[in-house]
């Protein structure tokens, strides 16, 4: 077959591909050589925002350090205390001359004033600076400051305590004085023979530190200063400093949308905000609940501004260079570009038509075969999309299709199961027939089996999706395995069948890090294999083998070996594939999912299923898991699990339309709180009255309402404190509800339900430990962390476990324990903690009210330190 002659050759039209390739070459290095400057330019102005931010903290400290010790001294002046004994005109005058003295060298200082604490608070010296004079206030000038809430606050402060004002301006008569003067108090107490007998008042205009602060900046930068309120108390633009005392709304929080405590909680030392960039330091600031930030900030196009200029020349002289270049290329290659764009043109529109393309197919050359080609090709890909787009939505709908079912799935299984377990409670709670007993014990067991075959259906996908998580908690293996056992001791006595529990002493003796209900799941569904599998009249032994080393880490082999039919060869190679059963006569029912799950969340714990068996000799299921243990900590050495919680005077809410779910809930917190309130979705709540609760329990679902609906038409269920969610719904299906809570996924014991509800209120009134400055101490560094928090744990049991000896403490061993104790509750922030042993310090005769308060602290932040570990 003779070819058809090409005519025109294209080979010279390569050119065009040649100088495009120049064209894209200096592109691509003009701009990576161009945003590289930009960025270092960027980096060099980040860095030396920080350093600002940085040096205008520092001397903001330096301010404040130099202001305490002004106070300390004069406050233990020998003139003072020779006044106080002696309050005559002389001693008078040497007081006010050394108040004079100190004002005059220290010009940001504008009043010192002594206030007794007789007469309501009346000043009793009051030196000033007016109009660039320092005098003396005269007697019947001088005023009451009894109501002022830096005496009533300072008066009673234990000896060398400073109290320091919030930054505000200064007030004369309850009105801004002019010109207006931002204005921080510090005050100290003044002991005579132990006795208060006044205070020691300085007021400083922070106007020159604020101007010395602003010097620190860059020409393009700007030095703002910010309260904990989000309110600026120094700005460039003085409109938007103490804003709060004109009652304008906060310009920083328009401006960035946050507080600063959030916008420093941000990992990176600067953080960018639309066009700017901004650096953030707290300076420490002696005020509990009140900080102050400097805030350093930038605007891009204004550091960037040489840049630009230099970036427009680039791009001119590379546009140049470029068009010339293609003036050129055009002129050579005018002629042959026009044999290609009817075909470039069809090309290029075809993606955005998707319609068959018109083009001539009759030229004998590679443009002819091109164009053939390509309208071929084109037919083909608008069937194959048309193929796609079908396939993809009927995909899509099949996914959404299963998504609901799982979704309803999990609700309408998951909260029948809450309630039977919740009314098999009440009934074993309550007053019932022996013969009961066992009718009761099966109803459990029964429920239980019900709820492993649901877990395993429902969380299959999730575990396919890698949606499941480990939840690693200390455990106690016995009363754990003796759980497992004795819930399938009944279905095995049906087939009179022996099951035995084999353990080794050091798994007795010890605690391990485990996540108990997907352990569990692993043991249930190889104890449900074993007990289908088994003949009547077998064994099945569930054994533990533990190895544990010098570094707190254990090695346990679980096995569970049955005396049933066993598995052949050649489908032991297949027994762990997806849905595989091997067929078996005498084989019960269940989901074929089992071996599956198990192999799947034993590779989330980093372990691997072992299976060993023989035809007709019986089969064993073994795996080894790698965990942390640690020594049991006696129940003797710990409080009571309401870590002296009273619930008494709280209100309730419980969003639930289970009428035998409300049940469970009534017997279980019968009696604990002060009002218990049910809403179910044919009586919505009244928005007024929902402010009075402390605690919310709620399920996501009440009827045709969720929870998010239900927070959007009812804003105030999330400002109810205590917020707890019980439900059948994937934790997945929460991610966007907008508050903070806990998340219990039906079914829930009871227990569980109330020990969570008591460790949510326990935190709420104690607070908890704030780790992050141990872990920076190690540098992030895991195991040394933990070892410190095991150090803590150990010294704070010991503490508490002499606290809780039958023998009387005394005074002085209580205020040394509040003593050591007091500098880690500082460390991990527990300011609640930190108040209470300072009382205990100074207190002369602790109470049995305040030790038991001391016990219950201690032993909620040991459960919360444990945890940790």
């Amino acid at each position: 077959m003779n070819k058809k002659p090409i005519k025109i050759s294209l080979a010279a039209k390569n050119a065009l591909a040649y100088f495009v390739i120049f064209i894209i070459t200096i592109g691509l290095i003009g701009y990576f050589l161009l945003a590289n400057s930009s960025r270092e330019i960027l980096k060099a102005s980040e860095t030396q925002l920080s350093h600002t931010s940085e040096l205008a903290s520092l001397e903001f400290s330096k301010f404040l350090d130099d202001l305490s010790y002004d106070i300390r001294h004069i406050s233990g002046s020998p003139f003072l205390y020779r006044f106080l004994e002696n309050p005559n005109a002389e001693n008078y005058e040497l007081l006010a001359n050394e108040y004079q003295s100190l004002l005059r060298s220290k010009p940001h200082y504008f009043q010192i004033r002594y206030i007794g604490r007789q007469n309501d608070g009346k000043e009793v010296i009051r030196v000033e600076r007016n109009n660039n004079q320092i005098l003396s206030v005269d007697t019947e000038d001088l005023q009451l400051k009894g109501n002022r809430e830096y005496f009533y606050e300072t008066i009673d402060l234990p000896p060398d305590s400073i109290y320091i004002s919030e930054i505000d301006l200064n007030k004369e008569y309850g009105q801004i004085s002019t010109p207006l003067t931002p204005t921080l108090r510090m005050a100290y107490p003044v002991y005579v023979d132990s006795t208060s007998t006044g205070i020691v008042v300085i007021n400083t205009d922070l106007s020159l530190l604020f101007e010395s602060i602003s010097r620190l900046a860059a020409e393009y930068a700007d030095i703002s200063v910010v309260n904990s309120e989000a309110y600026y108390i120094f700005h460039k633009d003085s409109d938007k400093s103490f804003e709060f005392e004109y009652d304008r709304p906060s310009s920083f929080m328009l401006e960035y949308g946050k507080t600063p405590l959030q916008l420093i909680d941000n990992d990176d030392a600067l953080i960018r905000n639309r066009d700017e960039f901004i650096s953030m330091s707290e300076i420490r600031f002696p005020r509990n609940e009140y900080r102050v930030y400097i805030l350093a900030s930038a605007n891009t196009q204004q550091v960037l501004a040489g840049y630009f200029d230099w970036r427009n020349k680039s791009f001119l002289i590379i546009a140049i260079l470029a068009l010339s270049s293609l003036l050129v290329g055009v002129w050579l290659m005018r002629r042959q570009v026009r044999e290609l764009r009817s075909i470039t043109e069809e090309i290029q529109e075809f993606p955005s038509r998707l319609k068959d393309v018109d083009i001539s197919t009759s030229r004998n050359d590679e443009i002819g075969v091109l164009a053939q080609s390509f309208k071929e090709m084109a037919a083909l890909t608008i069937k194959q999309i048309q193929q796609l787009k079908k396939a993809r939505q009927t995909a899509e709908e099949a996914v959404r299709e299963k998504q609901e079912f799982i979704e309803n799935m999990s609700h309408e299984i998951r909260n029948p199961i809450q309630g039977i377990t919740g009314l098999t409670r009440i009934l074993q709670d309550n007053q019932h027939l022996p013969h009961q007993e066992q009718l009761l014990e099966s109803l459990r067991l029964n429920t239980s089996m019900l709820e492993n075959l649901v877990n395993d259906v429902l969380d299959y996908k999730k575990i396919q999706r890698n949606e499941i998580h480990l939840d690693q908690n200390w455990v106690s293996i016995p009363a754990f395995l003796e759980e497992l056992i004795r819930t399938y001791r009944y279905q095995a006595s049906l087939k009179k069948l022996n099951i035995k529990l084999e353990m080794h002493e050091l798994a007795k003796n010890h605690e391990f890090k485990l996540d108990k209900i997907r352990l569990g799941q692993v043991i249930s569904n190889l104890l449900s294999n074993a007990i289908k599998f088994t003949g009547e009249s077998g064994m099945i032994t569930l054994t533990l083998d533990c190895k544990i080393d010098n570094s707190d880490s254990a090695d346990l082999h679980f096995k569970i070996k049955d005396s049933g039919i066993g598995i052949s060869q050649a489908d032991l190679q297949r027994i762990k594939e997806r849905y595989y059963r091997a067929s078996q006569e005498n084989v019960l029912d269940g989901s074929g999912l089992g071996l599956n799950i198990v192999s799947r969340l034993l590779n989330l714990h980093g372990s691997e299923l072992e299976i060993y068996s023989d035809k007709n000799q019986g089969s064993e299921f073994s795996f080894h898991l790698n965990t942390k243990t640690r020594k049991p900590i006696k129940h003797s050495e710990m409080n009571t699990p309401g870590f002296g919680v009273d619930t008494s005077d709280l209100k309730l809410l419980i969003l639930e339309d289970d009428k035998s779910i409300c049940d469970l809930y009534r017997h279980c917190f019968n009696n604990w709180f002060q009002e218990m309130d049910f809403i179910g979705n044919d009586n919505l709540p009244d928005e007024k009255s929902l402010s009075s609760y402390d605690i919310l329990i709620a399920d996501y679902r009440l009827g045709d309402l969720s929870l998010d609906k239900l927070i959007l038409d009812f804003p105030a269920l999330a400002n109810i404190p205590v917020k707890l969610i019980v439900s059948a719904v994937s934790p997945l299906s929460l991610d966007n509800l907008g508050v903070q809570f806990r998340f219990l996924q039906k079914p829930v014991p009871a227990s569980v339900l109330q020990q969570t509800l008591k460790l949510e209120i326990a935190a709420r009134k104690y607070g908890l430990p704030d780790l992050s400055g141990i872990l920076e101490d190690y540098d992030g560094n895991l195991d040394k962390f933990k070892n410190a928090l095991k150090i803590m744990t150990d010294d704070w049991t010991l503490h508490l476990k002499n606290l809780n000896a039958e023998e009387p403490i005394d005074k002085e061993s209580i205020r040394e324990l509040a003593h050591k104790l007091i500098t880690s509750a500082r460390r991990l922030k527990l300011q609640a903690f930190e108040k209470l042993l300072s009382d205990l310090e100074i207190m002369p005769h602790p109470g049995e009210e305040h030790i038991a308060a001391l016990k219950n602290y201690l032993s909620f932040y040991l459960s919360c330190l444990q945890t940790e570990i």
